[in-house]
This record gives C-alpha cells, sequence and structure tokens, in this order.
C-alpha cells in the first residue's frame, strides 16, 4: 500500500482544525481512500512506470490541467480551453501567421541528429524541416515509445505525424522541406526512423519540460537504451498539422533491371544515403 493512502501526507498553508481545508480532513481522506482501495483488493496508483518496450523504467507523464483562458492578440480576442502541462510556453500566439522554426535534419557531415535539438514553439508557429545529407525523416512518437510511430493503443491506427523519407546526396546544394504547424504546447516527441538511427540518439522535441525527468536528454537516453526497437503500440497524442513536398511512407528499394552490375550500384547508392 502506497505510503500516501496510509496518512504520510504533508501541507502548507492548511486551514485551521474544523475547516474544510484543513490538515485533518487532508489526512483523512488519503486514509479513506486508502482504505477503499485496499476493501476492495485494489492496488493505488503505482508511481513506477515503464516504457511500451524494452521494459525499461521511465519517469511518470507530467498531469495536465484543463485551462479555459482568454487570449488577446492584437484586436483580436477568443477564448480558448487547452490542457496545460508544467511549465509548458502560454497559449497566445506571437502573431496571427505565428513565427517560423528552422531546424536541420541531418547535416552536412552525414550527422545522425536533429539541430536544434529540441524547441520551444507556441500554438501557429511552423517547425520547418530542412533535409540534409543521407535519408531521413521526421516522425511523430512519445515518451515512452521514442523509436516508435505514434499510435493509438486502442485500434492500433498510426495517428501521429510523419514527413516520409526525403534522400538527399552527399553534393546536393539544394535541400528539400517539410513543415509542421503547431496547434497547442503539449510537449510533442519525434525521430528519425530511418535504419538505427535513432538508436544512436536522432531524436527531437518540442515543448519539453526541461525542469522535469522527461527532459530532452532522458528522451533521448532512452532511445539509446532501447536502441530503436520495434514491437506494438505507444500512447497517443498528436499536437500538430502538416505540410510539405513529399509523400513517401517508406524508403525506395531499387528494382532488379536484368544486370547483376546495375542492382549492385543502385544497392551501394541506397546504401549511401541510410
Amino acid at each position: 500500500m502506497s505510503v500516501i493512502y496510509s496518512g504520510m501526507v504533508h501541507a502548507i498553508n492548511c486551514g485551521a482544525d474544523g475547516a474544510p481545508n484543513s490538515f485533518t480532513n487532508f489526512k483523512k481522506a488519503a486514509l479513506d481512500i486508502g482504505a477503499q482501495l485496499k476493501a476492495n483488493g485494489q492496488s493505488p496508483p503505482s508511481s513506477t512506470w515503464t516504457a511500451d518496450y524494452g521494459g525499461a523504467t521511465i519517469p511518470p507523464p507530467p498531469v495536465p490541467s484543463l485551462v479555459t483562458d482568454t487570449i488577446t492578440l492584437g484586436s483580436d480576442i477568443w477564448t480558448t480551453t487547452y490542457s496545460s502541462y508544467p511549465n509548458s510556453p502560454a497559449p497566445t500566439p506571437v502573431s496571427a501567421s505565428g513565427s517560423t522554426i528552422e531546424v536541420i535534419v541531418g547535416g552536412p557531415n552525414g550527422n545522425l541528429s536533429f539541430t536544434p535539438s529540441r524547441v520551444t514553439a507556441a500554438p501557429r508557429d511552423t517547425i520547418k524541416f530542412i533535409f540534409h545529407v543521407k535519408n531521413h525523416t521526421v516522425t511523430q512518437s512519445s515518451f515512452a515509445a521514442p523509436c516508435m510511430p505514434l499510435t493509438d493503443k486502442t485500434t492500433g491506427t498510426k495517428i501521429g505525424f510523419d514527413s516520409g523519407f526525403f534522400p538527399v546526396a552527399a553534393d546536393a546544394t539544394d535541400f528539400p522541406t517539410w513543415s509542421l504547424t503547431i496547434n497547442d504546447t503539449a510537449p510533442i516527441w519525434a525521430y528519425c526512423r530511418q535504419a538505427n538511427h535513432c538508436g544512436v540518439g536522432m531524436v527531437f522535441a518540442v515543448n519539453s519540460d526541461e525542469t522535469s525527468q522527461r527532459n530532452f536528454t532522458s528522451f533521448q537516453s532512452l532511445a539509446k537504451t532501447l536502441n530503436g526497437t520495434t514491437t506494438n503500440t505507444p500512447s497517443t497524442s498528436n499536437n500538430g498539422t502538416t505540410t510539405g513536398n513529399n509523400s513517401n511512407t517508406g524508403a525506395a528499394t531499387p528494382r532488379s533491371v536484368g544486370s547483376g552490375l546495375v542492382i549492385a550500384l543502385i544497392a551501394a547508392l541506397v546504401g549511401s544515403l541510410l
């Protein structure tokens, strides 16, 4: 039984004894819940969480608060209801069209990274991903399953964004882009789903709470620990809309055209993009 439900609680600035918000009433409520759970043969909520695959222990998820707020942007005023996460940005857009944040995917030396690796973005902001050398994606995942596409656990349907693959040659001078528009301030987790790129730490975050245990470094470390293992479904959340110039959902596979030499050359080209 959790110590919380056994009466080990603490309060600051609580009401005097006899008041509804007194410490005595607070402790009694905790004990009553514990007794009810025990009578029903139930255990209190666990403070230990594990990744959706691989069995690694992870920090508990943040608990959002449902907030209704009036937003003023110039002469525009509107009311919005949203889930506010700890230390998340304010819900007010910087402008009617938002700002554009550029992120380099890969790099001129074939780096397996996003630069910057995490950003803070307000609603209506656009994150513009610029794809460099090799063959990368930006694919939404979750903290509990960093190297798997974001999937609805109930239906098994993929619900997160996915740029598709963008192969870029080593001598390229024109780099393709793909954009994500931010709809709210909830944390967003993403990765590159090419081969083992996620397993070596090629992950990305938007609005991660860097003061919590679920910060970017923890997310990246978990991706490396799990090494891009793929099994079943992660948790659900989707916080953006997308635009781009690539509708691919997988890397290209070379066709046989009748010559072993040609096949070998094509395979070598594809290999150079990985």
